[in-house]
């Protein structure tokens, strides 16, 4: 409170801190993020994050107190506050897409270690936003036989725009969309050129990236 600074250990100590103060049952846990590419694929070992739950109602809610507040500027490399009530009551399959907690009760919901590695990396708007990326299923992509990848978005507002990048080159290419009912398609071709991770963008938003297998 006097340096104003903390990681996420000190943020879930003073959130418990304060629920205890007003008489609500908190817990502190820790765990495993999947926040970076490299995360992609991996089992949950580091425990390399901290979180909350509490209980309302009789009710056990997620809280991710420090992810709520802002995150790191990719460019700058400082901490930005920008508040998200997304982590605030995160529904527990939400939230599973990037917190593996060291004591599986606290998935809230029957999940593996494996099925965490295997969940492509979402980025910090997903947890908010309106549309449901639905396939592929699978962080990691081995290039099919006609190297097309196809993907589905359900529930994407129509003025949205979609396009995607390669992390060997950068660019991003906007995405060609077929729309039926509220399901939203595209396919992303790969080349003998394309290499490492695929980032999808959604109003040049990073949403979601897969690790491409050669």
């Amino acid at each position: 409170m006097r340096s104003k600074l903390a990681v996420c250990q000190g943020y879930a100590m003073l959130f418990k801190d304060v629920c205890q103060r007003l008489d609500i049952k908190c817990e502190l846990i820790s765990g495993t993020s999947k926040s970076s590419l490299m995360a992609i694929g991996k089992l949950p070992v580091a425990s390399d994050h901290a979180w909350n739950a509490v209980n309302i109602d009789g009710k056990w809610r997620l809280i991710d107190v420090t992810w709520a507040a802002g995150s790191i500027d990719g460019n700058t490399k400082q901490f930005s506050f920008a508040f998200s009530g997304g982590y605030f009551f995160t529904d527990p399959e939400v939230f599973f897409l990037n917190h593996f907690p060291d004591d599986k009760k606290w998935l809230l919901i029957d999940k593996t270690e494996q099925e965490f590695a295997d969940l492509p990396l979402y980025f910090r708007g997903y947890s908010t936003a309106p549309f449901t990326i639905v396939t592929p299923e699978s962080g990691i992509i081995t290039p099919p036989k006609n190297n097309m990848i196809s993907f589905e978005i359900l529930d994407l507002p129509a003025t949205t725009r979609v396009g995607y990048a390669f992390s060997n080159d950068g660019i991003q290419t906007k995405a060609i969309m077929k729309r039926k009912g509220n399901s939203t398609t595209f396919d992303v071709l790969l080349t003998n050129n394309n290499r490492g991770f695929l980032t999808i963008y959604i109003d040049n938003r990073s949403m979601a990236a897969y690790k491409l297998l050669k």
